[in-house]
């Protein structure tokens, strides 16, 4: 009855929330296909090790909880240009990370947990507090969100993609002399997730939420992590709210996928993006802006014959590999 109710709201409104309906909810929306629950319990804890593990600097014990016989999996890291696929090359990420960092002190909490059959994903805030080893200046991120996708492999659950990034980083514009023309066409395995990925895409460009409605999953099991939002977006009025307030600043712009990898597993698929978006904004109309690095993860989940967008996850990267953090 909500969802009707709030189609029927965008369609007529075009977005009638305010935004301070934003807020952290506490309950977990989660319908899990087997009665078992425990999972939450698992994840969490390695979601916890995961972390004591980074401050500690303990590659060895992250790399323990990857699959690392999975060529595919990911992470997008915040001080990054481009996803890493692959262990090899996440497990090279993490040595940047603490070559740059000592003294790593971590806290977390997870915002919400979901499952479907054999892939789980959470979300969670991380403070992280750290000196740079080159400079001895400190370094504190009091929110840093991440993305966490989970799979149930020999009755162990696995990382098999993670996503961080810091909203309070703004990253530099480019103006039209550093324009990027070099646009490629990422090859696509054969998927009927793609139609749902074009759907949101199309509506996304043309800032119409009322088709990107039509595309998110149920009403309270949607979530979205914005690039410079403080705070997560959770069920389908705050999510289209966050981007009604991004929209509210852009006259109009195009985006280029550069890389698309797709990772499926039944009723569960994850799309990573790497992307450049070309933005007019309504303060000035007579310049393009360029973002040449903007990572996204969308999590699918399959509701009937349909693929439905059950989150979302964007950050600006770094015009180069930086990996401070």
């Amino acid at each position: 009855m909500l969802r009707s109710t709030v189609g029927l709201c965008i369609i007529i409104v075009a977005g009638c929330w305010p935004l301070t309906t934003t807020e952290v909810r506490s309950e977990q929306a989660v319908k899990v296909d087997q009665a078992d629950e425990s999972y939450k319990d698992q994840i969490a804890a390695i979601h916890n090790a995961y972390w004591k593990s980074f401050a500690g600097a303990d590659l060895w014990t992250i790399g323990q909880m990857w699959d690392q016989n999975d060529k595919s999996i990911s992470a997008i890291f915040p001080a990054a240009a481009t996803p890493a696929v692959g262990w090899d090359n996440i497990a090279e990420s993490f040595r940047r990370a603490f070559s740059h960092n000592r003294d790593i002190k971590t806290d977390t909490r997870i915002i919400r947990t979901y499952r479907t059959g054999d892939l789980a994903w959470l979300i969670s805030t991380v403070k992280f507090e750290a000196v740079q080893t080159q400079t001895g200046q400190p370094v504190l991120i009091n929110r840093m969100f991440t993305t966490e996708i989970f799979a149930l492999r020999g009755g162990v659950w696995k990382l098999v993609h993670y996503h961080g990034h810091n909203p309070e980083f703004a990253p530099p514009m480019e103006g039209p002399e550093n324009m990027n023309v070099n646009v490629t066409v990422p090859k696509r395995a054969p998927s009927a997730v793609w139609a749902a990925y074009d759907k949101f895409g199309a509506a996304f460009q043309q800032k119409d939420l009322a088709q990107m409605f039509e595309v998110l999953d149920s009403d309270d099991e949607v979530s979205a992590l914005q690039p410079t939002s403080p705070i997560p977006f959770l069920g389908i009025e705050n999510v289209l709210a966050s981007w009604k307030k991004t929209f509210a600043d852009i006259e109009s712009f195009t985006f280029d996928p550069q890389v698309l990898e797709l990772s499926e597993s039944g009723s569960t698929a994850w799309i990573t993006d790497l992307s450049q978006f070309h933005i007019v904004f309504k303060d000035n109309p007579n310049e393009v802006r360029h973002f040449h690095n903007v990572m996204t993860t969308l999590i699918f989940r399959k509701r009937g014959h349909e693929w439905r967008l059950a989150h979302y996850h964007a950050h600006f990267g770094f015009s180069f590999d930086d990996h401070n953090h």
